[in-house]
């Protein structure tokens, strides 16, 4: 493929198209956080080249010819109407088609799960141990206690949605229930959205996880009978699913007491 001098604009347009396309699918769904205009341009021209391979490669597969992209000083009513059209549309498409394998990729890990299988690597990517955790598929995530340190409340219930990225934490809880430190239950509200800042969640913004067979709270032989919630998690990202793996709501969380001031001696 060779671009002659013209239209700088106009060359340029030609060899982005399919990497833009690319390129902005990855930045909406699939990079974490901000994407600077360097790398846009950078990931649109990998992508955009890797296109027109994937392109040339279908060509030949078929047993069609992918002719050189020349533009030269063609005006851009002619060369528009050049027999190279149809590569240019061609290539947006698999632009397209590629750019959902990528986010799928990237979603499920593949490069990662890759390495760890051959015992290349021990990380798992780029996330924090925030997007690591909402994004796993186990079932201990799908319900938690939050606890909320300067309002010495827990808000439990099933995670529904989750921020991803490293600004402000944000956690949709379904079927939740609100109780006080005491344990006491306060209200119970279908859906409620909890935000925080990084810098303050660190230091009184508390998650637990819980799992099936947790033990009950102080004073139950049992977790208080609750029907089955089958709703669960809907766009909790990573890993959709229509109904949560967690049926059976938890025990409710403990409560939390200052601890015992030191008998004297």
């Amino acid at each position: 493929m060779t671009i002659e001098n013209g239209p700088i604009r106009f060359q340029l347009a030609i060899i982005f198209l399919p990497g833009i396309v690319w390129a902005r699918l990855d930045a909406r769904y699939s990079s974490r956080g901000p994407v600077t205009e360097f790398e846009l341009v950078v990931r649109a021209f990998l992508f955009g080249v890797t296109s027109y391979a994937i392109t040339y490669v279908v060509y030949a597969a078929f047993g069609r010819s992918f002719d050189p992209i020349t533009v030269g000083n063609l005006p851009a009513a002619t060369a528009l109407t050049s027999s190279f059209v149809d590569e240019i549309l061609v290539s947006v498409g698999v632009a397209i088609v590629a750019s959902i394998a990528w986010i799928a990729a990237q979603t499920w890990k593949v490069v990662p799960r890759l390495l760890q299988f051959i015992k290349a690597t021990k990380r798992y990517g780029n996330e924090d141990v925030w997007d690591f955790t909402f994004n796993s598929s186990n079932p201990s995530v799908e319900y938690v206690h939050v606890r909320d340190f300067e309002k010495q409340l827990t808000y439990a219930g099933w995670v529904d949605a989750f921020s991803e990225g490293t600004g402000l934490r944000e956690l949709v809880l379904r079927n939740a229930i609100v109780y006080n430190f005491d344990g006491d239950t306060l209200y119970e509200i279908p859906r409620i959205y909890l935000a925080r800042a990084t810098a303050t969640s660190q230091s009184n913004f508390h998650i637990e996880e819980m799992t099936m067979g947790s033990d009950p709270k102080p004073g139950q032989s049992s977790p208080p009978p609750r029907p089955p919630l089958n709703g669960g998690r809907i766009d909790k990202g990573g890993v959709n699913r229509p109904t949560s793996q967690v049926t059976q709501r938890p025990p409710p969380p403990p409560p939390i007491r200052p601890p015992s001031p030191p008998k004297k001696g």
